[in-house]
C-alpha cells in the first residue's frame, strides 16, 4: 500500500515535470527563433544601407540629368544661334 502511494506520487511528479519541460522548451524555441531573426536583420542591415545609398545616388543623378520645364533660357543664346 505504501509503495503504491509512493508510485502514484512519483508518477504525478513526473507528469508535472514533463509539462514544465514542454513549457520551457517551447519558450526556449521561441527565444531561439527571435534571436535568429535579429541575427538575420543585423546581417541584412549593411546591404540595405548600401542599397539605400545607391538608390539615393541614382535618384540624385537622374534629377540632375533632367532639365526643369520651368528653366529660363538665356536670351543671349538665341542671338548666337542666329
Amino acid at each position: 500500500a505504501l509503495s503504491q502511494s509512493r508510485l502514484h506520487e512519483l508518477e504525478k511528479e513526473l507528469a508535472e515535470l514533463q509539462d514544465k519541460f514542454r513549457s520551457m522548451k517551447a519558450k526556449w524555441e521561441n527565444e531561439k527563433n527571435a534571436i535568429g531573426k535579429v541575427q538575420t536583420l543585423r546581417l541584412a542591415a549593411p546591404r540595405r544601407e548600401q542599397m539605400t545609398k545607391e538608390h539615393d545616388t541614382m535618384a540624385k543623378n537622374q534629377n540632375n540629368n533632367v532639365a526643369p520645364a520651368t528653366q529660363k533660357t538665356d536670351p543671349g543664346a538665341k542671338k548666337d544661334a542666329l
